[in-house]
């Protein structure tokens, strides 16, 4: 379920959702807020990540957009790094 399934592109790429009434009705019900507040606040954990995992995540992320499972194309990713990195030329 893509919660913005129905919202509008403009030309710039931006997203623009509408918020309804509807959407907005459990803030009212102080309960809830609470119940969910502390489902989200034991639910946390945390992360101890060390060189080798962050080395890994990087490999698997590269691996990913060479694959094409990233959402992303990878002549998309070189232009950019090719445009940033100009820079330094």
């Amino acid at each position: 379920m893509d919660p913005l399934a129905g919202a509008h592109t403009d030309k710039d790429g931006a997203l623009h959702y509408h918020v309804e009434d509807k959407e907005l009705r459990f803030l009212n019900n102080e309960e809830v807020l609470r119940a969910q507040y502390e489902k989200f606040n034991s639910a946390a954990e945390v992360w101890d990540v060390d060189e080798q995992d962050e080395d890994a995540f990087r490999l698997a992320m590269l691996q990913e957009l060479e694959e094409g499972k990233s959402g992303f194309k990878i002549d998309d990713f070189a232009a950019i790094l090719d445009k940033e990195l100009a820079v330094f030329q």
